[in-house]
């Protein structure tokens, strides 16, 4: 054990699932295991078979119901349930530790907001991926009795990377001489998408190329997911639909999940990554798109914009279409230089998994003195 730490043992339970398809939980994991005995699930954060000394919520979400992957607003009745095993875990001794990865849940309904309070209101020890986070906490908690650390997002080096550009273009078909634009990660909502393909279009470069790897097409219609759970042709032809017609403006739009071994073909494709949000705390497509050495336009909003400004980035304004479309054509000038080296050489050296590990390990540390 580090000679930094001061408890002798630490029995530690993290409340998401290291088969998320996001590689975020199980880098944390692997990151603290050798120096902790470390659980992970959501089934643990309700079952009385083991006690733990730290207990680690990232995502609210999962404490509510979930079908397939897609999370359900906790009525009155599983908010009180919540809260109350909250309130029996720190009676046990329990440390209640919350991740920030969101100000708010991205589904903006009521039951939401309040396990949100509930998670921030009942937490020990709340950890924020940067400064912007802290503040904005501080702002909405003045008197809250927390303690507080900022760990960064740590970058995604364990993802396959080693397909070239020029192997990348051919893989996907697209030319050497296309300047292209990646929105990785699912659009949340239409707003976001009419405002990137908008600033997209008004772009006066002749080649061209932005791909929408999973974009959105009423992904939250409860109807439109049953469609598209049960295969359905209808939801199938709805989508081509609309790729098809996105393809006349030069622009690539599908809606599938990407495997992590074919991550590297759109990120090393690519010139410039786009962070596609207009409301937003955390992205893990800034350490992504870092760790495949792109420079990055992201909004200037959040730990997003806050990154961004620091590690001379691009930004843009949300509520101004034109702002994002002169950053696209900033994109061109600066995708051909050493931006994208220095991205990957600041992550390297700030987001490294071994120092964000032994970070989360003394701020547990702390807590439990």
């Amino acid at each position: 054990r580090s000679q930094k730490l001061k408890s002798i043992y630490m029995i530690i339970l993290i409340v998401a699932n290291d088969t998320e398809r996001n590689t975020f939980i199980s880098n944390l994991v692997s990151s603290i295991q050798n120096l902790a005995d470390v659980y992970t699930g959501i089934s643990h954060f309700w079952s009385d078979e083991n006690s733990f000394d730290i207990i680690h919520i990232h995502w609210p979400e999962h404490l509510s119901y979930k079908v397939n992957r897609k999370s359900f607003p906790p009525y009155f009745g599983r908010l009180k349930k919540i809260k109350a095993r909250l309130e029996f875990l720190k009676k046990q001794g329990s440390k209640i530790v919350y991740t920030r990865h969101n100000i708010q849940s991205n589904e903006n309904e009521k039951g939401f907001k309040q396990l949100y309070n509930l998670i921030n209101t009942s937490a020990n020890g709340i950890i924020h991926m940067a400064k912007y986070s802290l503040d904005e906490y501080k702002m909405h908690y003045p008197q809250k009795d927390v303690k507080h650390t900022i760990i960064p997002h740590g970058w995604y080096n364990n993802i396959p990377n080693i397909i070239d550009k020029k192997s990348a273009r051919k893989f996907l078909n697209i030319d050497k001489n296309t300047f292209v634009i990646l929105a990785f990660g699912a659009i949340r909502n239409i707003e976001e998408e009419n405002f990137i393909i908008k600033a997209f279009t008004q772009l006066n470069c002749k080649n061209k190329l932005l791909i929408i790897p999973r974009g959105y097409y009423n992904n939250e219609i409860l109807l439109y997911r049953f469609l598209d759970f049960i295969k359905f042709p209808l939801y199938k032809y709805l989508t081509k639909r609309k790729s098809k017609r996105l393809s006349t403006k030069k622009i690539r739009w599908n809606q599938e999940f990407t495997a992590i071994n074919k991550i590297q073909y759109y990120f090393n494709a690519a010139d410039i990554i786009l962070i596609p949000r207009l409301n937003i705390l955390n992205s893990g497509n800034v350490p992504m798109a870092f760790y495949f050495k792109k420079p990055v336009i992201g909004p200037n909003k959040g730990n997003v914009g806050y990154i961004l400004k620091e590690t001379n980035n691009l930004i843009f304004n949300t509520e101004d279409i034109t702002s994002l479309t002169s950053k696209y054509e900033e994109g061109i000038n600066i995708s051909n230089g050493n931006r994208g080296q220095e991205n990957y050489e600041f992550a390297k050296t700030n987001w490294d998994w071994k120092p964000i590990g032994q970070r989360h390990l003394e701020f547990y540390d702390k807590l439990l003195l």
